[in-house]
């Protein structure tokens, strides 16, 4: 299976991948707790996304979104 190339397109993959309880549980994790999943699901998800790869279509756009967002 491809990477997903747009952040829309991350999400919509993780969200079909994660269960409701794991879905749940991230949703209710205090902001300065994501960091506990760096090592766990962080790696997962940058592996299987290929978000190391220099040519990833999906850092690119992860990039832009940040920048627009931080422009409004």
């Amino acid at each position: 299976m491809l990477p997903p190339e747009t952040v829309d397109e991350a999400i919509e993959r993780l969200m079909s991948i994660l269960d409701d309880e794991q879905k749940t549980t991230v949703a209710a994790m205090r902001e300065e707790d994501l960091i506990d999943l760096h090592f766990g699901l962080g790696m997962v998800i940058r592996n299987a996304f290929r978000l190391h790869a220099p040519e990833s279509k999906l850092r690119v756009s992860s990039v832009l979104r940040i920048q627009m967002m931080l422009q409004k």
